[in-house]
């Protein structure tokens, strides 16, 4: 363990944990999911490699999850922007 990889793992672990987009943190956001109970709350310091891959795999499911409901959401916005000119279109055409 060369003392500059320990430094990066600490430094990236930190970075990590402060990373911006979470309510409130991403160790309170970690705690609030339903698989935090089976994996625990994260590490002070830099995890195992078996606990970091099992909690960039947790990570990584609920990011996926996260971007399809967001497509989701779009469509529907999208949808009803469509519906609602459509509608508008017919009446202009009815009044004419």
């Amino acid at each position: 363990m060369h003392h500059a990889a320990v430094q990066y793992r600490i430094e990236l672990w930190t970075a990590i944990k402060r990373a911006k987009g979470f309510e409130g943190s991403f160790c309170q956001w970690w705690l609030s999911q339903e698989f935090a109970e089976g994996l625990g709350p994260l590490p002070e310091q830099p995890p195992q490699a078996h606990l970091a891959i099992l909690i960039y795999q947790a990570f990584h499911h609920e990011f996926r999850s996260f971007e399809q409901w967001h497509l989701r959401q779009r469509q529907q916005i999208l949808q009803a922007k469509y519906d609602k000119t459509m509608k508008a279109l017919l009446q202009d055409l009815q009044e004419a």
